[in-house]
């Protein structure tokens, strides 16, 4: 019961995290992240690679890129570890997000914003899961846009989110979705 304990501790403070980072009160959210490692202790648990995303998110808020990308990929590796689909597709998405903004490439010198766009649009296919989906082919399209890969990728995009937004009924990703055509 006390392994239970530790990681249902930990998930709720990246629960009050997360709310706290989307307001901008990133000391807050770093607090209740960091209460949320030492809860979750040397217990392996799959809500570790939640706090490396949660971490991450406030190191991209506070432009420190290179942090934010270490958690992410922290988190991506915990994910791998414990097989966890959506986990994996959340971090590769957030991982495409981040070097997004940092240009960072691979050792050949491709960016890797696309790679991990690819690998979380890969991941996500079999979850059939239409929230999910949808919004990473809706950010996958927003980075089409700013790194100008071409109208025909994202498009591309664009037409492959319509109909998984609509099947996943969010307003929010509705609402970004329009964004991105209006752009």
């Amino acid at each position: 019961l006390g392994k239970f304990r530790g990681a249902g501790v930990t998930r709720l403070h990246r629960k009050i995290a997360d709310p706290l980072a989307t307001r901008g009160e990133l000391a807050n959210a770093t607090l209740e992240i960091e209460a949320g490692f030492l809860a979750l202790g040397d217990t392996p648990s799959v809500e570790r690679g939640w706090l490396h995303l949660a971490r991450g998110r406030v190191a991209l808020r506070n432009n420190q890129l290179g942090e934010a990308q270490e958690d992410g990929e922290a988190a991506l590796r915990i994910f791998q570890q414990v097989g966890d689909i959506s986990g994996q597709a959340d971090a590769c998405a957030e991982l495409g997000w981040i070097t997004g903004h940092s240009g960072a490439t691979d050792s050949q010198g491709s960016p890797l914003v696309e790679q991990y766009y690819k690998e979380a649009l890969r991941l996500v296919e079999p979850l059939a899961d239409a929230r999910l989906a949808g919004r990473l082919h809706v950010l996958a399209a927003e980075r089409a846009y700013y790194h100008a890969w071409g109208v025909d990728r994202l498009r591309e995009h664009l037409d492959a989110a319509d109909a998984l937004v609509k099947r996943a009924s969010d307003p929010i990703l509705s609402r970004q979705l329009l964004i991105m055509r209006a752009t």
